[in-house]
């Protein structure tokens, strides 16, 4: 295998470097904390969407947390690079 200044996942890396690969340099690191998001948003939408469990009137409002909740996390799932063409005009006729 040859290749120069790729990006390697650590786990990766290491299969690798255990399976031959020699490592001729190390141009950047980037290290990773995994952490929990946005957990205040998160807590907020489930205690809406129980309270409308355990009362009938505030049903609305559990279904309204939960397409906010839901639609959060397909925006930010969404692949963006997807997005790329774009056009706007001035007049469009239909």
């Amino acid at each position: 295998m040859d290749a120069d200044e790729i990006l390697l996942y650590t786990p990766l890396l290491r299969w690798y470097i255990d399976h031959g690969l020699e490592l001729q340099a190390v141009y950047t690191t980037i290290e990773y904390q995994p952490e929990k998001l946005l957990t205040w948003f998160v807590e907020q939408v489930t205690e809406a969407r129980g309270m409308g469990d355990t009362d009938q009137e505030k049903g609305i409002f559990a279904e309204v947390f939960k397409l906010l909740g839901n639609s959060t996390y397909g925006k930010l799932i969404e692949a963006l690079e997807r997005h790329t063409n774009v056009s706007c005009t001035k007049d469009e006729k239909l």
